[in-house]
């Protein structure tokens, strides 16, 4: 996969092969910029403006994706290939029921009568933990936590048997105490319905504790692909290993997380790059380091790193604990004491419970509006309302893939 940078051809995804088998979720680690959701966009054929595969195959239980029609295409996404993605809240329309949109999703995977979809609906719901499904089916996402929202966009996922779902780390948006709650619940369904799962995230340990393997990728190249008890256990690559100590230990001593130096190099730096693309922020880099870039070596059974010097990735140690700065001073820098906040009552509320006098009032409450000016201005405001994409149509949709040489 590559993209076209100032008349020049650059490599966004490099030779990327991998093969998922049904009932397999495979974890797709690595920072922001990595190329992850690239390859979920690859799949849904949804690449940004610039963006093209241009070698390589990416097939789906023997169909090529890359070359279908996009009517069949369009049949595949959402009923056999699903997608959760990461951002729950604004991922699903606003301006409908949870109900019209599972309603919608459904028809479009050919579930004929209304009373059908919604029995399906309701059973899915379910499914995913939400304790009132009936509720929920009547509320709009705006009316629901983002767990919430992120259980009903797995229920929708799920909805369609698929055999195959691209998780594009679906707990970033999350609060940390309800994440855990996501993960197992995304798990329990791959289980229950024997899908092939890929799992993207920023967090090795959590991949690990999930994903039956693990493909580390940077600067859109698979730089350790594995078991995930090895990748984990046992990093061949330095990027994994520096990975690895940058998660924090609850049960060992304590210990300062390892900070990895500038940056992931963007598509212009990647460019001009020679010879390995982790080198410059590497600790164990070498002179043939940037000059060679690395073929993927086997370092055990069906564990795969493209680093030259696998053997001393264990030498990259964690940082020491630096000791704290005393406290300076217990002089507080802010103070709140007994603070308020008020609002002004709108229109609909009645002039009566202002506890001002009318001419303090504000216009909306001390003039009269007639009912044409008022459906003028909701018509003006629904104007304003920006072209939002439902999830059963334009979204990244709901489940066997392949890839080689991308």
């Amino acid at each position: 996969m590559g993209a076209r940078i100032e008349g020049v051809d650059v490599p966004v995804i490099r030779g990327l092969s991998f093969a998922l088998a049904a009932g397999r979720i495979l974890g797709l680690v690595g920072e922001s910029g990595a190329g992850k959701s690239m390859v979920g966009r690859a799949i849904a054929q949804r690449l940004p403006a610039g963006f093209a595969i241009t070698a390589g195959a990416l097939s789906f239980e023997g169909e090529e994706l890359s070359s279908m029609r996009p009517r069949r295409r369009q049949e595949l996404l959402g009923r056999d290939i699903a997608f959760i993605p990461q951002a729950p809240m604004s991922a699903l329309n606003p301006v409908l029921t949870i109900g019209r949109q599972f309603d919608e999703h459904l028809a479009h995977q050919n579930i004929s009568g209304r009373a059908k979809r919604r029995a399906r609906a309701l059973d899915m719901l379910s499914s995913a933990q939400l304790g009132d499904p009936l509720r929920v089916m009547d509320s709009y996402s705006h009316q629901l936590s983002g767990g919430m929202c992120q259980r009903v966009l797995i229920a929708m996922a799920f909805a369609s048997e698929p055999r195959l779902v691209v998780a594009d780390e679906p707990t970033t948006a999350l609060d940390v105490t309800i994440q855990a709650r996501i993960v197992e619940l995304i798990a329990d369904m791959q289980r229950q319905h024997g899908t092939a799962l890929i799992f993207i995230t920023h967090d090795l340990r959590l991949a690990a504790s999930l994903c039956d393997d693990i493909m580390v990728m940077y600067a859109g190249r698979a730089v350790e692909h594995g078991p995930a008890r090895a990748v984990l256990s046992a990093p061949a690559h330095p990027y994994t290993r520096c990975l690895q100590l940058a998660n924090p230990e609850m049960s060992s001593r304590r210990q300062a997380l390892y900070l990895l130096p500038d940056q992931m190099p963007g598509l212009r730096q990647l460019r001009d790059l020679s010879g390995c693309c982790f080198a410059p922020r590497c600790p164990i880099a070498s002179k043939e380091c940037r000059e060679i870039e690395p073929p993927s070596m086997a370092v055990s059974a069906d564990h795969l790193a493209a680093c030259i010097r696998p053997e001393i990735t264990p030498q990259i140690a964690p940082q020491p604990v630096q000791s704290r700065s005393p406290l300076l001073s217990t002089r507080a820098v802010l103070e709140v004491e007994g603070l308020e906040k008020r609002y002004a009552l709108a229109r609909s509320c009645s002039a009566a419970r202002w506890k001002s006098t009318p001419s303090a009032m504000p216009a909306c409450a001390s003039q009269k509006t007639s009912s044409s000016d008022w459906s003028a201005r909701a018509a003006a405001a629904r104007a304003r309302l920006p072209n939002y994409w439902s999830v059963s149509s334009n979204h990244l949709p709901d489940g066997l893939c392949s890839t080689a040489g991308m």
